[in-house]
């Protein structure tokens, strides 16, 4: 982890992309998925506290924070924060219009994921324990609802399940078909009333693969 850096690319139409750029300052970072507020770039960042080496990975996990990283250009990121001391892991963000970031944080080892909120200047997370493992987090605000999604684990066997956030709490809305080695999902607003998400899984056979769907909402 101590050596990696994360990379970039950009395009203007989806069809063709610049070449990939090393992300400035995220050297020594495992960085995972980017938020957009009001021009400025945030991304979660994950590294080994005061960049500690060790011969195993026996200990790792403990000793990984999780850290909120800003760019004005999305080239360029600068340290804004930390919001997970011990077991940091992938973090998906939304930011409201008053800057509040909520945060839904996987926590490393297989513990239990976190929801996180961070108000500027980013030096305060209030985190809370959401009773429930998440791999690869996504949340995604539509309307007036802040959808979550992600890898659970139910009845002993990994799912990908899409999620409402009320209030500190998950109700789940929908199990997408899935299992074994699934998870990363994304969404985006596809038409009124409607979400389009994407996640890979290999419940159909040993490999995954990505699948879409619509969800509705009435």
């Amino acid at each position: 982890m101590n050596q990696m850096v994360g990379y970039g690319t950009s395009t203007d139409d989806g069809d063709q992309w610049e070449a990939a750029f090393i992300m400035e300052g995220t050297y020594g970072s495992y960085v995972w998925r980017t938020a957009e507020q009001k021009g400025k770039i945030y991304i979660c960042a994950r590294r080994r506290s005061n960049y500690q080496e060790l011969a195993t990975l026996e200990h790792h996990a403990k000793i990984v924070e999780s850290r909120l990283m800003v760019s004005e250009d999305g080239k360029r990121f600068t340290d804004a924060g930390l919001f997970q001391r011990t077991y940091g892991d992938e973090t998906a963000f939304t930011i409201d219009s008053n800057g509040r970031i909520t945060a839904i944080a996987r926590r490393g080892a297989n513990r239990t994921a976190e929801l996180i909120r961070l108000d500027p200047p980013y030096q305060n997370p209030i985190a809370k324990d959401l009773g429930r493992y998440i791999g690869g987090p996504f949340t995604f605000l539509y309307d007036q609802w802040r959808i979550v999604a992600g890898r659970n684990i139910v009845d002993g066997r990994p799912v990908t399940q899409v999620c409402l956030l009320d209030g500190d709490n998950l109700v789940d809305l929908v199990r997408l078909p899935s299992g074994g080695d699934c998870s990363y999902p994304s969404m985006v607003s596809l038409c009124p009333g409607c979400i389009l998400v994407a996640w890979y899984s290999s419940h159909e056979d040993a490999h995954a693969k990505i699948y879409t769907a619509k969800l509705n909402f009435n």
